[in-house]
């Protein structure tokens, strides 16, 4: 096994202490609000376009979110690693971070380039809509690293603003798309890749608030470069499963299929708003000494998978009663695919806190062995499956997967704690007295 580093209990670079509570809920309304604009954005494409070109507009923009993935799955885990280390500063950070994504950038480019020359005929994209989703695509990676900075810094309202920004013009260039009937397969991307750069614009890096460490640009660099080679393959397995489906659908079962699939996907991330917000909450807190960070890590685990747990119940049930109401009635084909994919998408949003502590603490190997498998039974699993079934196949195979990887992360994350499978995911009275105090409904104000 790995050797897992020591935690280092060193103090936030931020002149605020971080609060769980304040950033869950800071980055609870991000992700609401992201989900809900991305969600009113699907209703509106759904109504302009076709299954067929829906399932187009998908697969461009999900290929570029997944190789935007593969860039910067391995240079944000390692900020967090490198971040733990106490010796580096996030100036320094954020600085090697984009040299290193935009290398990162440039590679991913090169299968979007080759996939997209060879769907030009299906597709039929212009020249410089390619280009822009090159652009698009890089900005996705540059977000993701200036996102887990300002995150580690304490900053995720500025992340949270940054995001919503981007998701509300897309919101917006549909609607108006739809509104004047001119609503097309090209124009839609043209304004998905614009959506995706203003973002990076908005975030911007503050030196004020980002510290020099006392290691320099240079080696911080080299470092950032190691470890995220180290870790890149434990980190983009994981990440990649999620995205990986819709590649395998369509060339599996068509883009009609594709556009019913994508759909269930995209109400399905309903589940995991609460659970990611818990996740980018948590970022402030990893360089806390193990003995503080274990029983707090296990306790958010142990309450966001109950509540991402009733949260999927609810989306199941409603989802699938609404679908063919909301997006219309050929829609009404993929209740099944969201009913299947909640509890996959339960486990993959509970793993990713446990996940961000064993990648900081020196897990790479084991969790690299972990999402290698977990990416192979997704790949051979789909690519087997669609051969005989439709699109409900891939969402059969994504719950298997992500409920292997949850799995193993509560293994390696209860062993390094001392502590039994129990105490990482069920919850208890004392968890559900401390959700109690935190809500304030049905207390009386002071006098």
């Amino acid at each position: 096994m790995s050797e897992p580093s020591p935690g280092s209990g060193r103090e936030p670079e931020s002149a605020e202490t971080p609060s769980a509570l304040t950033n869950t809920a800071i980055a609870g309304v991000m992700f609401m609000g992201r989900a809900a604009l991305a969600f009113a954005t699907v209703i509106l494409i759904t109504r302009g376009l076709s299954t067929a070109d829906r399932g187009k507009v998908v697969y461009i923009t999900n290929l570029a979110g997944l190789l935007s993935m593969l860039a910067s799955a391995g240079i944000v885990a390692s900020i967090t690693t490198l971040y733990s280390q106490r010796r580096v500063g996030l100036l320094e950070l954020v600085r090697a971070a984009s040299r290193v994504g935009l290398v990162a950038s440039a590679v991913a480019a090169i299968p979007m380039l080759i996939l997209g020359y060879l769907k030009r005929d299906s597709i039929q994209l212009s020249n410089l809509s390619w280009l822009l989703v090159l652009v698009a695509l890089g900005s996705l990676v540059e977000f993701a690293n200036r996102s887990q900075v300002a995150s580690l810094a304490n900053r995720i309202s500025l992340v949270a603003v940054s995001a919503l920004a981007g998701s509300l013009l897309y919101l917006i260039w549909s609607a108006i798309e739809v509104s004047n009937k001119s609503i097309s397969v090209h124009s839609n991307i043209v304004g998905w890749s614009i959506s995706a750069i203003v973002p990076v614009a908005l975030i911007g890096v503050r030196r004020r608030w980002l510290t020099s460490g006392e290691v320099p640009l240079q080696q911080v660099r080299t470092e950032l470069l190691s470890a995220t080679l180290r870790s890149n393959l434990a980190s983009l397995a994981v990440l990649v499963i999620w995205k990986l489906d819709v590649v395998l659908v369509e060339a599996a079962r068509g883009f009609d299929e594709l556009g019913l699939y994508s759909t269930a996907v995209a109400v399905a991330e309903m589940v995991m708003v609460a659970a990611i917000a818990v996740r980018s909450a948590m970022l402030a807190h990893h360089a806390e000494p193990d003995a503080v960070l274990v029983p707090r890590l296990a306790r958010v685990s142990r309450v966001a998978l109950a509540g991402a747990s009733l949260i999927g119940v609810a989306v199941a049930v409603v989802g699938s009663l609404l679908m063919p109401i909301v997006f219309g009635a050929e829609y009404g084909e993929a209740r099944w695919a969201l009913v299947l994919l909640i509890p996959g998408v339960v486990a993959l949003v509970s793993h990713f806190p446990l996940f961000d502590f064993l990648i900081a603490r020196g897990y790479t190997r084991e969790l690299t062995v972990l999402g290698g498998s977990a990416l192979a039974l997704n790949l051979i699993g789909n690519v087997v499956l669609l051969q005989f079934f439709n699109f409900n196949a891939a969402s059969v195979v994504s719950t298997l997967t992500y409920a292997l990887v949850l799995g193993g992360c509560v293994r390696m994350f209860a062993k390094h704690g001392s502590l039994n499978a129990r105490e990482v995911l069920l919850i208890g009275a004392d968890d559900l007295r401390m959700v109690r105090s935190l809500v304030p409904i049905g207390r009386r104000a002071p006098k």
